[in-house]
């Protein structure tokens, strides 16, 4: 921002609860641009990402979001080897991360504002689960979602049990003080939590 005029820093204050999807309703409020390239704090980006994956979202009229390719940011434990071959399967293999990106698995870290607004972008309730919402309703608003293979980004993810634990439990927690208790709650109580009461039913069964 000090370099360059066009860049805007925003410090915002943290909120539990929310996850990613309140920051980035921040930003996108204070864009002037067409097109937003969504970033993770815990992740590190090629020199030519941006112009790589901004050229292919605005090389159809059709494609309304792009996924880049994904790699394992300091994959040194077993868990995060593992976890870095299995993206590495999938991403070299054209049909399954097509297919998966079809099924919403996968994030559209490059969306073009017309189609974003068109959709109704972010909910602010969509903690933890805002990336999967939008691709959704991008692609059930007529519009492709597209894999660029050529933007390469390193995302740091858990490497250890601990972390995953921790992961799973913060977001069961966060669904837990929703303050209702509808079927859709208790689902996502469950299922963040669930690893936590697998790892000792392993050792009892």
């Amino acid at each position: 921002a000090k370099r360059h005029r066009f860049i805007k820093y925003f410090e915002l204050k943290h909120v539990d609860g929310y996850g990613c999807v309140r920051p980035r309703l921040e930003a996108i409020n204070h864009a002037k641009g067409d097109v937003f390239c969504m970033v993770d704090a815990d992740a590190y980006y090629d020199k030519d990402y941006l112009k790589i994956g901004v050229k292919r979202l605005l090389s159809s009229k059709k494609i309304g979001a792009v996924v880049p390719r994904m790699h394992f940011w300091d994959a040194n434990t077993f868990i995060s080897k593992h976890k870095s071959l299995m993206y590495e399967i999938t991403f070299n293999d054209p049909e399954q991360i097509n297919r998966e990106i079809k099924a919403a698995y996968h994030s559209p870290w490059f969306i073009k504002k017309e189609v974003y607004d068109q959709v109704g972008g972010f909910h602010i309730s969509w903690a933890y689960i805002e990336d999967v919402y939008l691709a959704r309703n991008i692609m059930n608003a007529g519009y492709e979602m597209v894999h660029e293979p050529n933007a390469h980004w390193y995302h740091r993810l858990e490497r250890k049990i601990g972390e995953i634990i921790r992961k799973n439990w913060d977001i069961g927690r966060m669904y837990s003080t929703e303050k209702n208790f509808l079927p859709v709650t208790l689902i996502k109580v469950g299922y963040f939590t669930l690893p936590i009461l697998a790892i000792p039913a392993g050792f009892i069964f």
